[in-house]
């Protein structure tokens, strides 16, 4: 993506056109993004959004932003670090914790974080809960009597959230506000590989002899 232009106005504040989004009257409009009256932080903030809105068109063959994405891009023009998902009032928690599990996905380069810990806690449970009985199913189907599954700690593509996770923690560059270029290569790798593995459950099998 091209790097955009900063633009100050008569008060000072800092501005940028970055993406798009359509209008009440369903025409596309290059969004107009305050950064602040500091033009160091201006920088950092604008990297953030070119990140995030470098996601945001991986994702889509029409990006866009949408009422969700820009509320986060207005954030990260602020400053903000992380963005808090709450869960919604009729939202089970196995839905909660696939939603901010996917917006991770999704972008990468934004950390979630849970703003119900406990109900996602419960989530990723539930979904191992539902992966087990996946794999248990599998056996019975394909006769594997003989297979003992022994539960660990996930599945496969939890395990490569979790990994992501971790990057964006230990890859974080404090000063610059974002993960460096090292993590999210590494990020991106791990989401490519994730789209082309399958939904097992962290098991160990051994047959009986």
């Amino acid at each position: 993506m091209r790097k955009k232009s900063l633009n100050p106005t008569e008060g000072e504040q800092i501005w940028v056109n970055i993406g798009w989004k359509l209008t009440k009257g369903g025409k596309r409009s290059q969004a107009k993004i305050y950064l602040g009256d500091s033009l160091k932080d201006a920088e950092r903030r604008l990297a953030r959004l070119e990140q995030f809105w470098e996601d945001i068109e991986k994702n889509s063959a029409e990006p866009l932003w949408n009422e969700f994405t820009l509320a986060v891009a207005k954030g990260l023009a602020k400053g903000e670090l992380q963005f808090v998902v709450e869960r919604r009032s009729d939202e089970d928690t196995d839905d909660y914790a696939q939603r901010l599990n996917r917006l991770s996905l999704e972008y990468p380069s934004i950390k979630f974080v849970a703003g119900d810990e406990d109900a996602y806690e419960h989530g990723q449970d539930q979904m191992l809960d539902y992966a087990q009985v996946a794999f248990d199913n599998a056996c019975d189907a394909f006769g594997l009597t003989g297979v003992v599954g022994l539960r660990s700690t996930g599945t496969l593509h939890q395990a490569m959230e979790a990994y992501i996770e971790w990057i964006k923690r230990d890859y974080f560059d404090i000063e610059e506000g974002h993960v460096n270029d090292n993590g999210m290569t590494k990020i991106k790798q791990v989401v490519a590989l994730k789209e082309f593995s399958p939904r097992l459950a962290l098991t160990l099998c051994g047959i009986r002899r």
